[in-house]
């Protein structure tokens, strides 16, 4: 599926203890990102490269099995610490599927937590249910990530 084709959407959210601006960080801080963002179990970190801002993008770079798995992305909308909107990608199915359109939306809580709903627009019928079950794993290990 090529961009602009219709696709399915998917949505997930999660609450978090932390601040919506320690939410916001850990997705666009290459520090923190490298702990948890589009990290499998058994997977191996590679390159990782975010240039933070409206207009900027991202790459990283996963090692399943000895074999990179590159995530790409571009930021289309970036509004710390309440919305983050971006292209989606794995550069190995570009061709195949085209981007996907996600959008990170945190609203902050009277306790000093935060609530993230995310959503992704332009996934293949096939994928909706492995990728729901995968961001709901990586928001896993984004709580994770922030406690340590």
């Amino acid at each position: 599926m090529m961009e602009g084709q219709a696709g399915g959407t998917l949505s997930v959210s999660r609450r978090f203890s932390h601040s919506a601006e320690d939410v916001f960080d850990a997705w666009v801080d290459p520090r923190i990102a490298a702990r948890w963002l589009f990290r499998s179990p058994g997977g191996e970190p590679g390159e990782l490269r975010i240039d933070a801002r409206r207009g900027g993008g991202f790459s990283i770079t996963e090692l399943r099995d000895g074999e990179g798995w590159e995530h790409c992305g571009e930021y289309l909308e970036f509004e710390r610490p309440t919305l983050l909107k971006f292209t989606f990608w794995l550069a190995r199915f570009l061709e195949q599927y085209g981007k996907a359109i996600v959008t990170v939306e945190i609203s902050p809580l009277e306790d000093g937590g935060c609530e993230l709903r995310l959503t992704q627009e332009n996934t293949p019928a096939e994928y909706i249910e492995p990728s729901t079950k995968g961001w709901n794993t990586l928001l896993g290990n984004l709580d994770t990530a922030l406690q340590n």
